[in-house]
């Protein structure tokens, strides 16, 4: 058969595409190192890259090891490469073209690409200049990938692209055929470039086109037509989002069938599908990503864009002759069934109809995935249909502007087909789910002719014509419904997204009797691949995902249950919380796809689906893996297997033990939310849940224990569960509550619905324990009681309490906390917390649950609104519940709450716990909120009639307000008397009770009395019974104070209280002269005073006293009250009491204001206050120094504190008192340093002086000295005295040591702060404050000349070194010597310059050291740390300068190091870096490869034997002095033995085409062992090889026979030699 020269070009080009380009792309696959297996695995796992089906087949080859990537064409091949990086990418990206200067490899593969694309859907035949240009650049492709892959010659890519060039066709009809193919098919089409874009439209024209397009054929403008309505189609501002568009012009009655275009995208190669038509018709096709139809923004800015402009503004009106411009115009009758989706604005369905108006068409592809998950269709395609037809120029495609939408599946169809295939659209759905790619057709009709012809009445039921109707009866319907999208979000509104929906969650395990709990984060990214292969399910077990877990199964009724929206099959059961009511539909804040797994069974609820019917998904675990159409069991797997048990053996077993259930993070919005949950939200979940952890367990009957987990595998090895947070019942107490609450469960179920005869009451301690991630235990102990009110209750409540429509329980129950925590606030439980407020919500100081009325989202408690209180109105029976709930019951609980802590009480040691707990839980009238104050009235009533207050009285009892005395004194009392009184009645044996303030409010609320402790009801005490007279004097002074301190006169005759001078106490009301008052306390003398001036009885005052007098009684007032008073300074006791305080002190010194200071000098009155320290008294013979006073500078603390110890006294202030004497300048200095140095004058004048010397010196601090130091700089002048005092005093610093010095301990100041040298002598640091001081003290000085004198005379090491070691600068080396810094290993042998004082110049001028002072042991330490460190970074360098000193400093080698000289050291140590491959090494041979990457000397051979020895050892770099040479024996020739093992290795790898190459080295190895054969033994080797040269190639020994037994050349001679040793005859 005879072939065209173009059907060979065309042959040529395609067998090089087939055979060799696509083999390219194979290896370089190969060569990422990734195993096809892998590769198709994580294909399988990326739901993002699509496939088609046919690729699909060819992917699955990956998993033969013998295929591997062999079967991949260049399509498929690039497409994995580029999108799982097995590729090197190219020099800008992989869309753009590469340009001929860009050669990478990524480069080249977008050549092998592009020239696919090209070539493959090419449009005509190929030249043979375009031909000569393919080769020329595939060939330098291959030359470049051959070096990239280190080919072999043999099988290089180059030489079999240039065998293609030159391959003789005769044979080859098969690819001829095979390659020519498509270009007939190419014949028809128009091309049409694109304007602005690197692309072009095929517009297909065929024969038998109607009379209109006929007729345009014969139009010369109709090309220019087509090209302008293409322009105006690709505008790049308007379509940046399609991925590809064709158009076809077909005729009527023919059926065309597509091929691939001319430009495709990169993703997606199929643009046309089979398309038939009856008449005439324009077809637009194009493809749309998925994220213009998932992305409302994408959506709205290209798609309705590009329809808008082709439908109403492209110049494709002049296409048709009407100008009407649809996807296909056709008149035909349509029978559309019911539309699978129905616009949002327009809830009426389309029924079955017949019009003869023109209907419309817009056909374009889009996935399975889109029509049938429910989110991306609801969130793109019915957008696209609702903004385009409904609310577009759409709506002028009909002639009453009525528009609707039908939606079918399957493939592109004509108008006729899509009305036939909408017959059965489920039965159509499910048999297409699979099928790619779907169409979505969009049809507009007439909708008054539906309407009549489904409802079948007239237009308008008020026209005459509906008397003549038939059916005359009424029209019955239901109600509408919202959909359930709408339902669900409404409820969500309702339930705010907070931690309630943990709440809802736990709510649910209790009411299923579960005894623990567990709630897992899984935070891996799992089924997130929306590839067009993946299955209707796997949305459902996509990753991450919030998954709990309880140990209950559920029942038939939770199935039932949980399966219901806005009701419960347990909503009338009264031990149920609400199971799976309202509150767990919250879940959908979470998800739009909650499973549920228990038992056998696993239910998904799928709000989305269009068809309520299949909302929820109920499956059979053992029936999963036979569900293939639906999902994949490996999706199920991934997201379920290790979680809580769930296993492969669980689908095999068809059971699960608990219930499991899991929620898939929404990760974008949706219609039914657009809360996108992530891992910060589930996190502000788990925090929301800790922060009330401590009382979720507080009321439940069921459940123990609560654990919170996380799994993420990017912090955890295998993804395993981490613990982060525990709460449980503690095994303390777990026994005794499990106890009592299965014995309260039990009875609400034995109850039931009904009255319980008598009332339940059950009350324990429950401790919980809480344990975080960092295992940090807390605990809080808790009272709960509980109450079921049974048998005697108001109707009002038994009504309410039988009335199904409510189903509630009578029942309430206390949590009381037995632990302390003064921010607690009481909360509101329904079982579980309401949502917290800023406030409480009751202001009960303990928490209370009860089976309250809630507001449909559970978080607030059923109230009367506040017209209906003020109005009294008709209020809704939950209301009237709760307040029933409250008065009757909550009450009657509080009560026995607080009588069982006055039991608990009985057990308490301690006196403050045994009435604690009793009156902490008493509520406080005035904080409880209005909507719960209806208890207080009930409440307060019972306990009044409680003995529900302690007394200590009689050894501690309970008793009623009525019997008690309150411990209550007015405010001004003090506490001293207090105290006093509190004792006095106890001797009275008065039920004295201790209670909080809003106790006795709470009394007085209910108008019942209190008694207090008052002046007048303890003076009645005392006048009945004597037994005050045994208490001490200071209690009857107190009590006196007490009594005289009410604004009432009381009479205090025959009170035996009134005091006297000598310490005794007469009764009130004798008059006699020769007693007098004493004490001079202000407050008592002033009320006594009072009482004499009312004539009460006779007072002696203090002005009718002789001086002497005073001061005795004064001396014996301060001895009584603080002690002896022999020394200067007296501890004063008193200062903060009444008795001898203060004010009593401030009185004493307003007395002596007319008194000379010197007849009280022996008298401690001069006080001494400072704060945080003792009070002390002074004599007043002791000068004080004041720190501050009004308009003077303050005394720095520290310097008080410094002349404290040198005892001089400061005092902080003094009262106005003492300072306006008018002689207080004889005792008292002011603030002044003039004052301060006249006390030192005085110091140095006391005989102790030496003792306070020593003391300041030992005792005084850092910055005490400093202070005093800079103080005593600000004086001018200093006595003699004082100037020979301070010099003693260590406030100096010595220059050197740093230490403390006196002016006499260094007597020296020394100028060396411009020195570059540390001066050794001391001297003392003289900067700043102490500058001036030392001048003052006249200390010497010595100048710079003296001391640079001075330090010549020594030798001071003052450079640092790496350290901050001081070091002489012959002890460093120079740190800019390019060796040294890689030869001396310790970097502390260097100068740290930048510490230096002295520039590196100058150091060096002092003997730096240099190269030249480098010894063997820097030698050998620094190669032994390359051999110790052979990988760390530059070591190749430090090797290399190493080697490089030791040529130009080779007699190092002959010192002596250790008894051995450095060279014999050096040659086991490996620090030599050996040679690279040599140029002249041919490349076909291996290079010897060390596993250490440093020799030894010993171990290195000259780079002249390279050839003989380069594959077997290692040889050296570089050249080597003679010198160096000699020292390591480098001159030595190798062994035969090693030679031999080179030849061996060339005759390996010798082939023809390396002759060349190998040639000389087989001389040369010939040669050597020719020369250097000595012994037979050394040739043993040989025997069994093919050694010996023919000229081509090598053979063994027995095959040779040698011409002469004199061996004439090397060749002949080491021949004759081997073989004569071999015993071969020659």
């Amino acid at each position: 058969m005879a072939f065209s020269l173009e059907q060979c070009r065309n042959a040529r080009i395609h067998l090089v595409l087939r055979d060799v380009l696509s083999k390219i792309l194979h290896e370089l696959l190969e060569n990422s190192g990734v195993e096809p297996r892998i590769v198709y695995d994580r294909i399988v796992k990326n739901r993002s890259f699509k496939l088609k089906q046919e690729e699909w087949t060819v992917v699955k080859t990956l998993v033969d090891p013998a295929i591997g990537f062999r079967q991949l064409d260049i399509s498929l091949s690039w497409k994995i490469g580029k999108c799982f990086g097995l590729f090197l990418a190219p020099s800008r990206d992989w869309q753009a073209k590469p340009q001929p200067t860009e050669k990478a490899i990524g480069d080249d593969i977008q050549r092998i690409k592009y020239a696919r694309n090209k070539y493959v859907h090419g449009v005509s035949m190929i030249s043979e200049e375009e031909m000569q240009d393919f080769f020329i650049e595939f060939t330098e492709v291959g030359k470049r990938v051959d070096r990239y892959l280190k080919k072999n010659p043999d099988s290089s890519f180059e030489s079999q692209i240039q065998d293609y060039q030159t391959l003789k066709m005769e044979n080859r009809t098969d690819e001829i055929l095979d390659s020519t193919s498509f270009v007939e098919d190419r014949k028809g089409w128009i091309v049409f470039p694109v304007e602005g874009h690197n692309k072009t439209v095929n517009v297909y024209r065929q024969k038998g086109l109607t009379e209109y397009l006929e007729k345009q054929k014969s139009n010369d403008e109709f090309v220019d037509e087509i090209r302008r309505f293409i322009e105006r189609i690709f505008r790049p501002d308007e379509f940046q989002s399609l991925e590809t568009m064709c158009m076809i012009v077909t005729s009527p009655e023919d059926e065309i069938c597509a091929d691939e275009s001319s430009w495709v995208s990169e993703d997606d190669e199929d643009c046309l599908e089979e398309i038939e038509s009856d008449t005439a018709s324009l077809v637009l096709n194009f493809n749309i990503r998925r994220e213009a139809l998932n992305t409302d923004e994408n959506f709205q800015e290209s798609i309705q864009q590009f329809i808008n402009t082709i439908i109403t503004t492209s110049n494709g009106k002049q296409l048709t002759p009407n100008n009407e411009v649809t996807a296909i115009i056709t008149p035909d009758e349509t029978c559309a069934d019911e539309s699978s989706w129905v616009g949002e604005n327009d809830e009426d369905c389309l029924e079955e109809t017949e019009s003869d108006t023109t209907s419309s068409i817009l056909n374009f592809d889009t996935t399975s995935e889109a029509l049938y998950t429910d989110e991306d269709f609801q969130e793109g395609i019915q957008q696209f249909i609702n903004t385009t037809i409904t609310t577009s120029n759409g709506k002028q495609l009909t002639p009453n502007n009525e528009v609707t939408a039908i939606i079918a599946t399957g493939p592109s169809e004509s108008a006729d087909q899509c009305s036939n295939s909408l017959q059965n659209s489920v039965e159509t759905n499910r048999s297409l789910e699979n099928e790619e790619p779907e169409s979505l057709y969009v049809r507009s009709k007439n909708m008054q002719q539906t309407a009549q012809e489904d409802i079948k009445m007239k237009q308008n039921d008020d026209e005459d014509s509906s008397d003549e109707s038939v059916d005359d009866g009424p029209i019955y319907s239901s109600m509408k419904q919202p959909p359930l999208i709408k339902q669900l979000k409404k409820i969500l509104d309702e339930y705010p997204d907070d931690g309630q929906i943990l709440k809802e969650i736990i709510q649910n395990a209790e009411d299923a009797e579960a005894s623990e709990m567990k709630v897992l984060f899984d935070g891996r990214s799992v089924n997130n691949d929306d590839s067009v292969d993946g299955k209707p399910f796997t949305k459902y077990f996509k990753g991450p995902a919030l998954c709990v877990y309880n140990n209950a199964q559920f029942t038939k009724e939770d199935w039932e249950g949980i399966q219901m929206i806005n009701s419960s099959v347990k909503e009338f059961d009264a031990v149920k919380i609400g199971r799976f009511g309202l509150g767990f539909k919250s879940v959908f804040h979470i998800t739009d796809y909650p499973m549920i797994i228990s038992k056998n069974k696993m239910l998904i609820l799928d709000p989305h689906q269009t068809t309520p019917d299949r909302v929820c998904i109920l499956m059979k675990l053992k029936k999963l893996k036979g569900y293939t159409t639906e999902m994949n069991i490996s999706d199920c797997l991934s997201a379920l297997e290790g979680i809580f048990g769930f296993s492969k053996n669980t689908l095999q077993s068809g059971k699960f033990t608990g219930t499991f259930f899991r929620f898939p993070l929404r990760s974008k919005p949706t219609l039914l939310s657009d809360n996108v949950y992530d891992k910060a939200k589930i996190d502000d979940l788990f925090r929301a849940f800790q922060s009330e952890a401590s009382v979720e367990l507080l009321f439940l009957k069921c459940l123990e224990r609560i654990e919170l987990y996380t799994k993420n595998v990017s912090e955890l090895p295998s993804g395993e569960d981490l613990l982060i947070y525990t709460v449980n019942i503690s095994e303390s107490c777990i026994q005794d509550a499990r106890k009592k609450r299965k014995q309260l469960h039990e009875f609400m179920k034995s109850v039931g619905n009904s009255l319980a005869e008598k009332s339940f009451m059950a009350s324990y301690n429950m401790k919980i324990e809480m344990t975080e991630q960092n295992g940090e235990h807390t605990e809080n102990e808790w009272y709960v009681m509980h109450c079921y009110k049974g048998g005697e209750m108001s109707k009002e409540l038994k009504t309410l309490s039988q009335d199904e429509s409510l189903s509630y329980s009578p029942y309430v129950s206390l949590g009381l906390p037995l632990f302390h925590d003064p921010e607690f606030k009481g909360h509101v439980f329904c079982l579980m917390p309401l949502p917290l407020q800023n406030e409480s919500l009751t202001g009960f100081p303990v928490h209370v649950n009860g089976y309250f009325a809630l507001t449909q989202n559970r978080r607030h408690v059923k109230w009367p609104t506040a017209d209906q209180t003020k109005n009294k109105a008709h209020m809704d029976k939950t209301i009237r519940w709760n307040k029933c709930l409250v008065i009757e019951v909550l009450a009657e609980a509080y009560h026995m709450l607080i009588n069982d802590t006055i039991q608990m009480s009985k057990s308490k040691k301690k006196i403050s716990d045994i009435f604690q707990n009793t009156y902490t839980c008493i509520p406080d009238h005035r904080r409880i909120t209005n909507d719960w104050a209806i208890i207080l009235n009930p409440l307060y009533s019972r306990l009044l009639q409680t003995a529900f207050l302690y007394t200590e009285n009689n050894g501690g009892k309970w008793i009623k307000s009525e019997d008690a005395v309150f411990n209550i004194f007015n405010e001004d009392t003090p506490e001293a008397v207090k105290e006093t009184i509190v004792r006095l009645v106890q001797r009275y044996n008065v039920n004295l009770v201790n209670v909080p303030e809003h106790v006795t409010s709470m009394i007085r609320y209910r108008d019942y009395s209190v008694q207090k402790l008052t002046p007048k009801f303890i003076l009645n005490f005392l006048k009945s019974d004597a037994k005050y007279k045994k208490i001490t004097s200071n209690e009857k002074l107190d009590i006196l104070h007490f009594i005289l301190s009410t604004r009432k006169s009381l009479s205090l005759v025959g009170v035996e209280l009134l005091p006297l001078q000598n310490g005794s106490f007469t009764l009130f009301g004798n008059r006699g002269r020769d007693k007098r008052i004493i004490g001079l306390q202000t407050e008592l003398y002033r009320l006594l005073v009072k009482m004499a001036e009312n004539n009460d009885y006779q007072l002696c005052t203090m002005k009718d006293l002789s001086t002497d007098d005073i001061a005795t009684l004064l001396l014996g007032t301060i001895r009584k009250f603080n002690g002896k008073t022999t020394d200067h300074a007296l501890l004063w006791k008193t200062s903060t009491n009444t008795v001898a305080g203060k004010k009593w002190l401030t009185n004493v010194w307003k007395f002596l204001q007319d008194y000379d200071i010197d007849d009280f000098c022996n008298l401690h009155l001069l006080p001494s206050c400072s704060r945080g320290s003792k009070d002390f008294l002074f004599k007043l013979s002791t000068k004080v120094l004041l720190k501050s006073y009004h308009g003077y500078t303050d005394l720095p603390d520290a310097v008080c504190k410094a002349l404290s110890y040198i005892n001089i006294v400061t005092v902080d202030t003094l009262p106005k008192a003492i300072i306006n004497h008018e002689d207080i300048n004889k005792i008292v200095y002011f603030p002044t340093v003039e004052n301060v140095f006249n006390m030192l004058e005085d110091v140095t004048l006391q005989r102790n002086t030496g003792q306070a010397i020593q003391k300041f010196n030992k005792t005084c601090t850092e910055k005490e000295r400093t202070e005093f130091a800079k103080y005593i700089a600000t004086s001018s002048y200093f006595s003699s005295n004082v100037a020979k005092f301070i010099s003693k005093l260590q406030i100096f610093k010595e220059k050197n040591s740093g230490r403390n010095v006196s002016s006499n301990e260094v007597n020296i100041i020394a100028e060396t702060e411009q020195l570059p040298i540390k001066y050794q002598k001391e001297s003392l640091v003289y900067s700043g404050h102490f500058r001036k001081a030392l001048l003052n003290l006249q200390v010497p000085t010595i100048g710079m000349e003296d001391v640079v004198i001075d330090a010549s005379q020594e030798t001071f090491k003052f450079v640092p070194n790496g350290r901050g070691e001081m070091k002489r600068a012959i002890e460093l080396f120079d740190p800019e010597d390019p060796d040294l810094k890689w030869i001396i290993i310790d970097q502390d042998r260097f100068p740290n310059m930048t510490k230096c004082p002295i520039t590196l110049k100058q150091v060096r001028k002092l003997g730096l050291k240099t190269g030249s002072e480098v010894n063997a042991n820097d030698i050998l330490e620094c190669a032994k740390y390359i051999e110790s460190k052979p990988h760390e970074d530059a070591q190749d360098q430090r090797s290399s300068r190493l080697f490089d000193f030791l040529q130009k400093n080779s007699q190092l080698l002959r010192s002596i190091t250790g008894q051995t000289n450095l060279s014999e050291k050096l040659m086991n140590v490996h620090f030599i870096k050996p040679s690279c491959r040599m140029e002249n090494f041919p490349d076909m041979l291996p290079w010897l490869k060390s596993s250490f990457p440093f020799c030894k000397p010993a171990e290195l051979f000259d780079h002249q034997y390279v050839l003989l020895i380069g594959s077997v050892l290692p040889v050296l770099q570089k050249n080597v002095t003679p010198e160096l040479s000699r020292i390591f024996s480098w001159n030595k020739t190798p062994s035969i033995k090693s030679v031999i093992e080179q030849l061996f290795i060339i005759i390996r790898v010798y082939k023809d085409k390396y002759k060349p190459y190998l040639l000389p080295l087989i001389n040369q190895i010939y040669n050597f062992l020719s020369v250097n054969y000595s012994r037979g033994s050394e040739v043993t080797p040989l025997k069994t090889e093919k050694w010996i040269w023919s000229g081509f190639g090598f053979e063994p020994s027995c095959n040779i026979v040698i011409e002469t037994k004199t061996p004439t050349s090397h060749y002949n001679r080491i021949y004759f030699l081997c073989l004569q040793n071999l015993r071969y005859q020659s």
